[in-house]
């Protein structure tokens, strides 16, 4: 009997593996064969779930983005304030810094080594945290831009600076609805 193998969690075991090795060797140094070589298997089974590195890095990008959301969502309740929600964010950033730090820095070298429109899925999760900010803690615009900001911001100075005290700086997030 042949082994039934369910395609879509397979993608996303593959985008789990790849997220520390883009992270630790950077998207242009790696290969097609090194990911599959460092992910236990073959080149075409690599490729017959990813067509290119590029796809494999915009899919890691989009479900991380989801995921996410996704994830903080899950810890709201319905009579959840928008303060309460915004501690929620605060907290997520802060227990997940290192893989959100690992996401930014591959996002920063996607960018550095594409064209801007080759790029663009970057803008698009951009565009999709700052929908999430509005639609989940009923912030505006400027507020969301800014709520954006002040996260990755922070996960950068973390990046360079790893003693940077992102909990205590997270503290001004639920000031920000007042803007």
């Amino acid at each position: 009997m042949p082994k039934i193998v369910d395609h879509d969690h397979r993608r996303l075991e593959i985008l789990d593996g790849c997220l520390s090795l883009f992270a630790d060797h950077g998207y242009a140094k790696l290969s097609m064969r090194q990911l599959a070589s460092s992910l236990g298997m073959t080149t075409g089974t690599l490729y017959h779930y990813f067509s290119s590195k590029k796809d494999i890095f915009e899919a890691l990008f989009r479900q991380s983005q989801m995921e996410n959301i996704r994830l903080v969502v899950s810890r709201f309740e319905a009579d959840t304030t928008a303060e309460e929600r915004l501690l929620i964010l605060k907290g997520f950033v802060f227990e997940n810094q290192e893989r959100l730090r690992d996401i930014l820095k591959i996002a920063l070298e996607y960018q550095r080594v594409q064209s801007q429109e080759e790029a663009s899925v970057i803008l698009e999760a951009f565009d999709g945290y700052k929908a999430a900010f509005r639609t989940h803690l009923g912030a505006q615009d400027n507020a969301a831009e800014l709520i954006l900001s002040l996260i990755f911001g922070l996960l950068v100075q973390g990046i360079f600076d790893p003693n940077t005290d992102i909990g205590g700086q997270l503290e001004i997030i639920p000031n920000i609805l007042a803007i």
